[in-house]
């Protein structure tokens, strides 16, 4: 019976971490906030939109159906941990906006120098 209870809290503080997201969200993002694997998560997210609380948009990307329940979720957790997760994903997302255009930014140049070699460097 405690264990039973013991999931349904970590379930609901799962939801509600995910409430903190505007729009969809992404069992990657909530592995990085949680700790937990992606073989705890899923199955909690997959009954979640087989119920019609979320809906996934692609394998791996949810979104809350029900704004209501969104926001009844979201207050679930206390305002410091609220603060908390928000500062987490704020920092998560902010690093991967970084590393794609890091990441963008490279491709970019390697296009540009392979461009540059075939205008200005004379084929043999």
């Amino acid at each position: 019976m405690e264990e039973e209870k013991s999931f349904v809290a970590d379930e609901k503080r799962l939801l509600a971490i995910a409430a903190l997201f505007e729009g969809e969200f992404f069992i990657e993002w909530l592995e990085n906030i949680t700790g937990k694997r992606r073989s705890q998560i899923l199955p909690i997210l997959e009954k979640e939109n087989r119920r019609g609380l979320l809906t996934m948009r692609k394998p791996g990307c949810f979104f809350f159906a029900d704004y209501d329940a969104k926001e009844r979720y979201s207050n679930y957790l206390t305002l410091g941990d609220k603060k908390c997760v928000q500062s987490h994903i704020s920092k998560m997302l902010l690093k991967e906006l970084v590393g794609g255009y890091m990441n963008f930014q490279t491709k970019i140049l390697s296009l540009l120098k392979d461009v540059i070699d075939d205008v200005f460097i004379p084929h043999r």
